[in-house]
Formats: structure tokens, sequence, C-alpha cells
């Protein structure tokens, strides 16, 4: 990864606080040493980080919202919860029930 531009030390300190509570040892110089020795490899593929809406699962299957909640409920789906009202179903998951249709 290569920083384009320098983080402004308002932004590294504000990041550093918010940290701080998870990682007591953290420090600015810390956090950007640790920003430039982070390589995009160690991520994981776009492709295992897709999730689709309760909506598009719906679309994609040609079922019904509620059919996809019934699915979640019943263990064939899972649920990725983003917030009080937003959850987002993982696509290999949708891609395990669309294999097993066939």
């Amino acid at each position: 990864m290569h920083i384009r531009q320098p983080i402004p030390p308002a932004v590294v300190a504000g990041i550093v606080s918010m940290l701080d509570t998870y990682i007591p040892d953290i420090s600015p110089t810390s956090f950007v040493g640790a920003l430039r020795g982070y390589r995009s490899e160690e991520l994981p593929s776009a492709h295992s980080l897709r999730s689709l809406s309760v909506r598009q699962v719906a679309e994609r299957l040609s079922i019904s919202p509620r059919t996809v909640w019934n699915l979640i409920a019943r263990g064939q789906l899972r649920k990725i919860r983003l917030g009080c009202r937003l959850v987002r179903i993982p696509l290999e998951d949708v891609e395990a029930l669309e294999a097993l249709a066939c």
C-alpha cells in the first residue's frame, strides 16, 4: 500500500484516540508505521466480501423477501447484521443455495 498524501496529524490523532480503547499501546507513530507496512494481499478477495440485500437475494432467486427471511430463520442462509435495520446475506451462501436448486 502506498500512502499518496501525508495524513493530517489531526486525522491520525483522532484515529489513534478511537483505537486506544482496543489497542492501549498504539501511538501515532506506530499507527502510521503499520499503514506503511500493510500489504493489500492480506485482504480477503473482493469476491469473498460480496454480499446482497434481502431484496437482491429475493430477485436473484425469484422468490419473495419473506421467503428469504424464512431461509435465514431455517439456517439455509446466513445473515450479516450491519445495523438495527441493515442486513446482508453473503453471496457465497446464495450461490450455494442456487447450486442445490439445480
